[in-house]
C-alpha cells in the first residue's frame, strides 16, 4: 500500500472515530437542574434487598433495615411503609433510633386473613410506637379493584376509632375524584400523582403534578393533602412521551422536590431504594423507581449538571476500540477494495462497535433475569449478524 493511500485510509478512520465520539458527546451534553435540597418531605420505603421477594415471604433482617434507615435519615426525617407483615413491623422501632417519623401502611388485598393480621398489628404499632405519625389503610386497593369503597370505609372507620394518629387510604389522584365519599372517613387526602404512568413527557410532568394537587385541594378544601407518591423511574419502556432514563429521573426529581418544598407540600418520593421484586407485578419498570439502586448506591448526582451517562467517555473509547478491532479483521482480505468500499467498511465497523457497547452498557444497568440475559445475548448476536450480512 502506498504511503498516500495509507495516509488517506488513516484520515478516514480518524474522521469516523471522531464522528462516533462526537455522537457520544452529543447525547451526553450536561443539563442543568436544581441541586437536591438538604431535606425532602419524605421517602416511600420498601426495605427488600436484591434477591428478596415478599411473594415468597422473604423479608429483610433488622440489620439490613437499620443500614437503610441510616442512609435515608441523611435526606429526610419521614418515611412511608406499605405493610407491617413479617419484619416490616420492626420498622417503627428501628426508625426511632434515627429520629424518623413513620407513616405505616396496612396492605389490603383479597386475602382477608392477612388483612386482619395487618390491621391488628398496625393498630398495636400506632398506639405503642413514638415514631408512628399516620396510618394508611390500603395502597391502591380500590384502583386494583381488590376491595369495594363500602368495605374500605368500614376498615377506615374501624382503624380511626382504634388509634389517635391520623388515618387515611392512599390512591391514585383520580380515584379520589371517582369516590369523593371517602373523604368523610379519612383525616387527610393521600394521593399518588405519577405522570410517567399517564404518558406525560418529563418536561411537562412537574406542572401536571401541581395541577392535580390544586384540583384535589379545590375538591377537598377541608382536608390536608399528602402527595403520598411522587417519582419517576430510571429504566423501563417508553410510555407515549414519557421516557424512563437515569437523566430524566434525576432532572425530574431534583426539580420537583425543590418546587414542592417551596410551595409547602407534604410528599413522599417513591422511592428510597430500587425494588427488583416489583418487576413481576408492575413490569420491568417497577424495579427502577429508587433514588438509590438495589445495592444502596446513589443513582444520580445530587449537585451540578446532569449527564445522561456520566461514564460516556469510557463507552466512547470502548466503541472506538471495538470498531478498530472489527475493521482490522474485516480488512484482512480487503486489499482489493476501492476507497469508497473501505470507507463504508470503516463506518459499518464503528457503527457495529458502538451498538455492541451500547447493548452491553444498557444491560449492565438492569437487574438481570435469565430471560433478560437471553434477550441481551440474542440482541448482540443479531447486531453482529446484521453487521456480517452488510459486509458479505
Amino acid at each position: 500500500m502506498s504511503s498516500r493511500k495509507f495516509g488517506l485510509n488513516l484520515v478516514v478512520v480518524l474522521a469516523i472515530a471522531a464522528l462516533f465520539t462526537g455522537f457520544w458527546a452529543l447525547i451526553n451534553r450536561p443539563v442543568s437542574a436544581p441541586n437536591w435540597p438538604e431535606q425532602i418531605s419524605g421517602f416511600s420505603y420498601s426495605p427488600f434487598q436484591q434477591g428478596q421477594y415478599p411473594q415468597k415471604d422473604q423479608y429483610p433482617t433488622d440489620d439490613e433495615m437499620r443500614r437503610d434507615l441510616e442512609i435515608i435519615s441523611k435526606l429526610t426525617d419521614n418515611i412511608r411503609t406499605y405493610s407491617v407483615d413479617g419484619t416490616l413491623g420492626d420498622i417503627p422501632k428501628l426508625a426511632e433510633e434515627f429520629g424518623l417519623r413513620v407513616t405505616i401502611g396496612i396492605w389490603i388485598s383479597p386475602d382477608l386473613e392477612r388483612n386482619e393480621r395487618e390491621i391488628q398489628k398496625a393498630i398495636e404499632l400506632a398506639n405503642n410506637s413514638r415514631s408512628v405519625v399516620r396510618v394508611v389503610v390500603g395502597n391502591e386497593a380500590l384502583f386494583r379493584e381488590e376491595i369495594t369503597p363500602e368495605d374500605l370505609i368500614v376498615l377506615l372507620d374501624r382503624v380511626r376509632a382504634a388509634v389517635k394518629v391520623p388515618v387515611t387510604t392512599s390512591e391514585q389522584w383520580h380515584i379520589w375524584e371517582k369516590y369523593p365519599q371517602l373523604a368523610k372517613h379519612v383525616d387527610l387526602i393521600a394521593a399518588h400523582i405519577l405522570p410517567y404512568w399517564e404518558f406525560i413527557p418529563v418536561d411537562k410532568a412537574g406542572e401536571f403534578v401541581l395541577d392535580r394537587a390544586r384540583d384535589l385541594k379545590k375538591m377537598f378544601p377541608k382536608k390536608p393533602l399528602l402527595l403520598s407518591e411522587v417519582g419517576w423511574p430510571s429504566n423501563g419502556r417508553m410510555r407515549g412521551g414519557a421516557d424512563a432514563t437515569p437523566a430524566d429521573q434525576a432532572i425530574y426529581l431534583r426539580t420537583l422536590v425543590n418546587t414542592l418544598n417551596r410551595r409547602g407540600y407534604n410528599y413522599f418520593v417513591i422511592e428510597a431504594f430500587d425494588q427488583p421484586w416489583k418487576a413481576s407485578d408492575e413490569g420491568s419498570v417497577g424495579a427502577y423507581w429508587g433514588v438509590y439502586n438495589a445495592a444502596r448506591q446513589q443513582k444520580f448526582n445530587f449537585e451540578g449538571p446532569v449527564v445522561a451517562i456520566p461514564q460516556w467517555r469510557v463507552l466512547a473509547i470502548g466503541s472506538v476500540v471495538m470498531g478498530l478491532l472489527s475493521l482490522a479483521l474485516l480488512l484482512i482480505d480487503g486489499s482489493a477494495l476501492r476507497q469508497r468500499g473501505r470507507t463504508f467498511l470503516t463506518f459499518t465497523a464503528f457503527l457495529c462497535g458502538s451498538v455492541l457497547v451500547w447493548i452491553g452498557y444498557d444491560y449492565s444497568q438492569q437487574y438481570s433475569t435469565w430471560f433478560s440475559l437471553t434477550v441481551g445475548i440474542l440482541l448482540g448476536l443479531g447486531a453482529f449478524g446484521v453487521f456480517i450480512v452488510l459486509l458479505t
